[in-house]
């Protein structure tokens, strides 16, 4: 007895240090007893117990034990209980679904049943939900006689004869288990060739596949040799996203963004992308002649050109109206106003995500000057429009400092 009550301790100890640890509750709907010569159904009963595995890929393995209530019959004999201690193995056979096998020895209590009790084998299925486990387990037990030794020879032979027999129904609540989520690895990849852009896309296990593709957030084909090419865009920012997933569900999405600039244009590919990546504001209208609201032909490409970015942001875009130091500050205030809303109101035209950018007008007057105004050429760079974009996320991108 002294060994089991030192086993059942080192199973204890166990749930410290494995990778899971689980308590279960059985109910035994059928036990067939062969006590004695007789062999007899025996009273519904249930189970108490506990496991400690430890989890590689597929396979657990681990020690457990339980402690059953009394099992008896009308062949005149009660009080018997069982103690299962035994080693377990689980296998994971598909989708949360799995099959187990248990062998240990079990403790037998009754006064014409000896106390070193005998073999215990069982099998079953289980599924598991989160953290719970279900399992429907057919387990044997070996019921020595005092004195009369063990007559069994394989784990098998335990269902046959001498033995406590019962199918059980046991929920096990886990502690220790994280579900993976993660999603398949995710490759994607651009490369861009004038106005033409080929992504490159794939996963690297072979059971997850790509189910959706999005370029600025509209779906477009899912091709079977992992790329996407589109050819002849405009300026304009693009980000196509791909979504990838496995057989357990698990969901990976990325996304890979490129600006392109066509060669006619008057603002560089370096202050569009210092604008997405938030690290400046963009001057999209410079240059404008004195007390004049109205853009040149070369300044509303620019335009143009700016607003083709914000394809596929969501937030507020703020145009900001600046002036030089010539004139009054409440005119040049005024000025700066009215810059900003005539751009305000080309952009509401050609904007494509309308319903994701909201656009403020903005008035700073004769402030935040890019060069000191010592000279007619600097003073034509200080009357500007800049755009300032606020991220949904809360991310601003400013303008560049005061000098």
């Amino acid at each position: 007895m002294r060994k089991y009550f030192i086993f059942s301790l080192l199973v204890i100890g166990l749930q410290t240090v494995a990778a899971e640890y689980s308590v279960n509750l059985g109910i035994d709907p059928y036990r067939r007893t062969t006590v004695d010569p007789l062999d007899e159904s025996a009273n519904i009963g249930l189970s108490l117990g506990g496991e400690s595995v430890w989890v590689k890929d597929k396979l657990k393995y681990g020690l457990g034990l339980e402690l059953r209530t009394q099992a008896d019959n009308d062949n005149n004999w009660e009080n018997f209980y069982s103690y299962p201690i035994y080693g377990v193995l689980k296998y994971n056979v598909y989708n949360d679904y799995y099959v187990l096998g248990r062998l240990g020895r079990v403790v037998n209590e009754k006064t014409d049943i000896s106390e070193k009790g005998g073999n215990y084998f069982a099998f079953g299925v289980g599924k598991s939900y989160g953290n719970v486990d279900v399992e429907l387990v057919h387990e044997a037990s070996e019921t020595i006689k005092e004195g009369s030794g063990s007559n069994l020879k394989a784990p098998l032979d335990l269902f046959k004869d001498g033995n406590l027999e019962t199918i059980s129904l046991k929920v096990s609540y886990v502690f220790g288990r994280t579900k993976d989520v993660t999603g398949p690895e995710l490759s994607l990849e651009s490369k861009v060739q004038g106005d033409d852009v080929t992504w490159t896309y794939g996963v690297k296990e072979k059971k997850a596949k790509i189910t959706e593709a999005y370029l600025n957030g509209k779906a477009v084909p899912v091709e079977s040799d992992g790329t996407y090419f589109v050819e002849n865009l405009p300026t304009g920012r693009y980000t196509l996203e791909v979504v990838a997933i496995d057989k357990a569900g698990n969901k990976t999405t990325k996304s890979n963004s490129v600006i392109l600039v066509d060669n006619k244009s008057e603002i560089s590919k370096e202050d569009l992308e210092k604008f997405i990546a938030g690290e400046k504001s963009l001057p999209i209208i410079v240059g404008y002649e004195v007390n004049v609201t109205d853009m040149t032909d070369a300044q509303k490409k620019r335009l143009q050109d700016g607003v083709y970015v914000l394809d596929g942001l969501k937030g507020t875009l703020y145009v900001v109206g600046y002036t030089d130091d010539t004139g009054t500050d409440e005119i040049n205030l005024k000025l700066s106003k009215e810059r900003a809303e005539t751009v305000s109101d080309m952009v509401k035209k050609v904007v494509k995500n309308s319903e994701d950018i909201k656009i403020e007008t903005v008035g700073r007057g004769e402030t935040n000057f890019v060069v000191a105004n010592d000279s007619e050429e600097n003073r034509k760079l200080n009357r500007r429009i800049e755009f300032e974009f606020r991220a949904d996320n809360g991310e601003v991108i400013k303008s560049v400092e005061e000098k």
